[in-house]
This record gives C-alpha cells, structure tokens and sequence, in this order.
C-alpha cells in the first residue's frame, strides 16, 4: 500500500517519527490531566455525566502511556497538570516490569 492511501495521522517520517509520537502523547496526557483536574468543579447534568466522562479520559489517558510503553519501554507517569511538560525528554528508564 503506498503512503498517498493513508490518512496524514498515521503516516509517519522515519528521522522525526520518534520525537514526534513522544511528544504527541504527552500532549494528549496533558489534556487529560488537565480536564481530569476540572471535572470535580464542571458544570454537568448529573454526577453519572461527570463520573462517564471521568471515566473516558482515564481510559484515554491509559491507551497513551499504553502506546508510549508500547514503543519507548519504561516513561515518567505524570498525573498532575501543573507539571512542566517541557523537562519529559525521551528516556528509557529501567524495566516496563520494574516500574509498572
């Protein structure tokens, strides 16, 4: 199948493609944390609302350390939003065991 046929997300660039899902992940991991530590005071229908939409950012937020595990082994958990995402460098820390 030739690159032309694939939609542009999944196409990738073999000198950037690393740097870029590394970065691309933690971007969604960020936005995660960040609704995550706003949902408590949002404005919703009802609390089944709230917990359903707590419940898919987690998910979310568990399918992007899955994927960077997946392709860098072990990688900083960050779970608040105020942590400066600019220190995440590309780092292989021990074992995926060891640290999950």
């Amino acid at each position: 199948m030739k690159d032309n046929y694939l939609p542009s997300a999944i196409r990738w660039r073999a000198s950037k493609e690393k740097s870029e899902n590394y970065n691309y992940y933690y971007q969604g991991i960020r936005a995660c944390n960040i609704f995550l530590a706003n949902i408590p005071t949002a404005s919703v229908y009802s609390e089944d609302i709230r917990n359903s939409f707590k419940a898919q950012v987690l998910t979310l937020r568990a399918f992007y350390y899955l994927q960077l595990v997946k392709r860098y082994g072990g990688v900083p958990i960050i779970t608040t939003p105020d942590y400066d995402y600019a220190k995440v460098k590309e780092v292989h820390l021990a074992s995926v065991p060891a640290k999950y």
